[in-house]
């Protein structure tokens, strides 16, 4: 993300800093596809969350999608079946620092957990 910082000598004084963000960098930054055909599944958006989101926020995601999805509560779906089993990935990877951090900067096949 570039930023510029335009300080003079009156804005010191009064501890104020005027900030300049390139807005496209930060919209491109936030703005993912739910699936990438070079890196698979977008597992923040899977678990509706963005990619800034905490460990409490991964797990309380987690919980409401399994939830929604378990097979239990949607008997005979196979492709509840398999989202269900996708959410539970999702959440194993994003919730360990290490495997988000490979899923974050070289994609879904990188990552051990499949």
């Amino acid at each position: 993300m570039h930023h510029q910082f335009l300080i003079d000598n009156e804005q010191k004084k009064h501890g104020r800093y005027i900030f300049f963000f390139n807005y496209k960098s930060i919209f491109n930054y936030f703005r993912k596809s739910t699936l990438s055909f070079d890196r698979g599944p977008d597992l923040y958006g899977l678990l509706g969350i963005s990619r800034i989101a905490s460990n409490t926020d991964i797990k309380h995601a987690y919980l409401l999608k399994a939830k929604e999805f378990h097979p239990d509560r949607n008997i005979g779906n196979k492709q509840i079946e398999e989202k269900f089993k996708l959410i539970n990935q999702a959440y194993a990877i994003l919730s360990d620092p290490e495997q988000r951090q490979i899923f974050d900067e070289y994609g879904y096949d990188h990552v051990k957990y499949k």
